[in-house]
């Protein structure tokens, strides 16, 4: 493989990752920005981390559609096994938003207050399909990079990273 061909491949996944660092501080700057910052923070923080805690094993979705799918019956079985772990993890996190539950995992572990519980409680619940969605998104990048389509891949990061920001600023514009 000459250095050029290696330089298409994994340029524009560099350059993704680049990007999606820089896009988590126009995030966090977003939010900071809103009329309760510092509960929106928080809020976001705990609860972000209990949702990427939660979908860290989907993760290497992109390593089971890059390495082990060679045939039809392969793929479907790695969708099926990828479909029924994000809808476990998605239970998972949908038990959070109960109460008992919550006011345990949220509350007293993190040791924050009712209201800030609350609001992390409302994000979860509205965040509760994004493990399934992750191992989705990481499977299918990882077919796609199979067949060098490092380009598309990238796109895609680029595009979900511009709606998340976007949806920041027209959220922190809502009353």
């Amino acid at each position: 493989m000459s250095y050029s061909r290696l330089l298409r491949f994994i340029l524009p996944l560099a350059v993704t990752f680049f990007v999606m660092d820089l896009g988590s501080q126009v995030l966090n700057g977003g939010m900071a920005r809103a009329p309760q910052a510092t509960t929106t923070l928080a809020a976001f923080g705990v609860g972000w981390g209990l949702i990427l805690f939660l979908s860290a094993p989907l993760v290497q979705s992109r390593e089971l559609g890059l390495m082990l799918v060679s045939d039809r019956a392969s793929l479907a079985a790695v969708r099926r096994f990828v479909l029924l772990a994000g809808t476990l993890l998605m239970l998972g996190l949908a038990s959070l938003t109960l109460p008992p539950l919550t006011t345990l995992a949220i509350e007293e572990l993190h040791g924050i207050d009712g209201t800030l519980g609350a609001t992390v409680r409302t994000a979860l619940f509205w965040l509760i399909p994004y493990p399934l969605l992750r191992g989705l998104c990481y499977f299918y990048a990882g077919l796609l990079l199979r067949v060098r389509h490092t380009l598309l891949v990238s796109y895609a990061t680029l595009s979900n990273l511009g709606v998340s920001i976007l949806m920041v600023f027209v959220l922190v514009t809502l009353p």
